[in-house]
């Protein structure tokens, strides 16, 4: 297994991005059909010549500002000041754009990442712990928010997913953990086993008479003609319409064996519920950061939140309007305007709309008078998100550091807490230090929120609350396996307590929920849907729901560029300016990098998603017949 995580090729970035380009195209291709009429094409124009042309262009209306440019005064609204809220706005001042509100409903920016404080406290250093966002992996797919905190001035700080400086077989020897009440772990080797017979079957990893596995979806062309064909083994497979569990065992699998494997490679309950195409990335990128290196921010995610603000902030045309939800929206067709109305507020006037907020916070919107097509509402309402609760706790002294000795580690179970989750940083003799006593997703996670209320920073706090009585006492039982000759006991814990928080994202009513994870057929159903502009073009989505990146920061920042990059490449056309945005987006940190847009979209998919935005493929296609005479 280890050959799959030290090839140069990124597979798994390759994978979701050919499986996203060929989505798109047949999507397209469907729209260009019914628009030009031509049933039996069967594949987009190419329409090289047509994008570099700065003299092939149409007016559609939009107020382009003369010739020389898009008027850069109009008026844009990016609803939420999440990771995609800013990155939005960071995206339109690379153009030139800077008329921006950015409407936040809730009293901070940041979104997911999410950094609570403890109380002010001089002998604790790291007085806080990351409830969102904690850790990013050095992988191909991560680059785009490495990128960013480069560009930021963010220091990268090591991040110990096993204790530090030792390897993940020589971690686990130390770190206790406890499943079926014993010190043990579930058995990977026949679910990892069954991924590669997979892997090879679809044509994402072939024998060489050279070495025993060879990836080839490393090659993104490699991995979109698969996609793109219309019978293979892949459709035969159904990646995309089945679910994990379903393939498992249809593969000899029982449902007792779904979840050991289930359990012994995600450490959660429920995940195997997810499309088969999402396990599989999840595979291939978790065997990459395996070998690789992982970071995290000095102070927590709350400094890149800063940092982000901080920027868009030098233009001080752009306003960030906290405590200012969004409560209706609507498409004036005739003025070519979209009306937000916020809470106890009068509607007010856009030229553009980005909506950043997941999926369930959109659907509360009254939305009605917008007129998206029937897929785009039901796509709102039925996306799949996860679950994530965290417990942390501030203890009087690092207790754990007498056995580890070193940073870093997790220990994993089946008990309710799910995972406890090492610092990784040293913490002096005696300091007082926070834990991530509990980090749990999926169905453990729900369990486990159901034992608190998501409270704001700041309210009171006690050791008898019922989370903190089963959190010390899970991680008493966890620690008696662990070899100490005297492991922490119940009594220990409670007296070394100082204080805790503990949060769930489906308790909290800006998110609804964790990320998204889409089910059997969801992507292949609504991501190409989800990537149109709507609105003649005014009103765009973007976040990690739907992205190809899901639960991670670089989702986020990839979808609001690519939002960003389609809505300015259709006022560089209407202009007849060549494709100058998109040359200024290319140069900015939060696309492809190197001077590219990411890889899920090329320039021929970015032409025909603009060209082809207002045509409706629900509505009917054929003219009805003549009355015969």
């Amino acid at each position: 297994m280890g050959s799959l995580g030290s090839t140069e090729q990124p597979m798994a970035i390759a994978v979701r991005a050919a499986h996203a380009q060929s989505a798109v195209s047949k999507h397209l291709l469907e729209k260009y059909k019914k628009e030009y009429n031509k049933p039996h094409v069967t594949e987009l124009p190419t329409v090289d010549n047509v994008i570099v042309d700065p003299h092939t262009h149409t007016h559609d209306g939009d107020d382009t500002g003369g010739g020389s440019g898009p008027d850069t005064s109009k008026k844009i609204c990016i609803i939420g000041a999440g990771a995609a809220g800013l990155a939005a706005a960071m995206s339109l001042h690379e153009c030139g754009f800077y008329n921006i509100d950015i409407l936040e409903a809730s009293e901070r920016a940041g979104g997911r990442l999410f950094t609570y404080e403890f109380s002010d406290d001089e002998t604790c250093k790291h007085n806080y712990c990351d409830i969102g966002a904690m850790r990013i992996p050095d992988i191909p797919r991560m680059q785009p928010t490495l990128a960013l905190l480069d560009k930021l001035g963010i220091k990268r700080t090591p991040y110990y997913y096993n204790l530090k400086d030792l390897s993940e077989k020589e971690s686990g020897k130390i770190v206790p953990t406890m499943w079926w009440f014993q010190n043990s772990r579930p058995e990977s080797k026949r679910f990892l086993d069954t991924m590669d017979t997979l892997l090879l079957k679809c044509g994402f990893l072939t024998k060489d008479p050279r070495d025993e596995k060879k990836r080839i979806a490393g090659d993104f062309e490699v991995a979109y003609k698969i996609f793109m064909k219309d019978e293979t083994e892949l459709d035969k497979i159904k990646l995309d319409s089945l679910s994990t569990r379903q393939y498992l065992l249809r593969e000899g699998y029982s449902y007792h064996d779904t979840l050991h494997a289930e359990l012994a490679t995600s450490g959660r309950n429920g995940t195997f519920d997810q499309a088969l195409l999402e396990t599989i990335c999840d595979y291939l990128d978790f065997q990459q950061a395996q070998t690789a290196d992982w970071y995290r921010v000095e102070g927590g995610m709350k400094v890149l939140v800063d940092a982000m603000v901080a920027k868009v902030a030098e233009h001080p045309e752009t306003k960030l309007r906290k405590n200012t939800p969004v409560v209706a929206l609507k498409n004036d067709k005739e003025k070519k305007k979209i009306y937000v109305t916020t809470k106890g507020k009068e509607p007010e006037e856009y030229d553009a709309v980005f909506n950043t907020t997941a999926m369930p916070c959109l659907e509360r919107m009254d939305i009605s008078e917008l007129g998206l097509p029937i897929k785009i509402l039901t796509g709102i309402r039925s996306l799949h998100y996860d679950n994530s609760a965290k417990v942390t706790i501030k203890f009087r002294k690092a207790w754990w550091m007498d056995w580890l000795k070193v940073p870093g580690g997790v220990s994993a179970t089946d008990l309710p807490i799910s995972n406890i989750v090492y610092p990784s940083f040293d913490i002096a003799e005696g300091e007082p230090a926070v834990l991530l006593a509990s980090y749990s997703w999926s169905q453990d996670a729900i369990r486990m929120a159901a034992l608190f209320h998501n409270t704001k920073p700041g309210d009171g706090h006690n050791v008898d609350d019922e989370v903190v009585t089963q959190v010390l006492k899970n991680i008493e039982q966890v620690w008696s396996k662990s070899g100490m000759e005297n492991p922490p006991s119940y009594e220990f814990l409670r007296d070394m307590y100082v204080d805790h928080f503990a949060w769930s994202w489906d308790q909290d009513k800006y998110t609804g929920g964790a990320f998204a994870l889409f089910g059997p057929g969801q992507f292949q159903d609504f991501y190409a849907d989800f990537q149109d502009p709507h609105c003649q073009g005014k009103f765009l989505m973007c976040g990690e729901a739907i992205s190809v990146e899901h639960a991670w920061i670089s989702g986020a920042l990839k979808s609001a560029y690519c939002a960003v990059l389609k809505w300015t490449r259709k006022r560089d056309l209407n202009c007849g300016r060549g494709d100058i945005c998109q040359t200024l987006l290319k140069k900015s940190i939060l696309g492809g990098g190197k001077g590219q847009h990411p890889l899920e979209l090329d320039e021929s998919l970015l032409y025909w998603t603009v060209k082809l935005q207002d045509v409706d493929l629900e509505k009917a296609t054929t003219k009805p017949a003549a009355v015969a005479a």
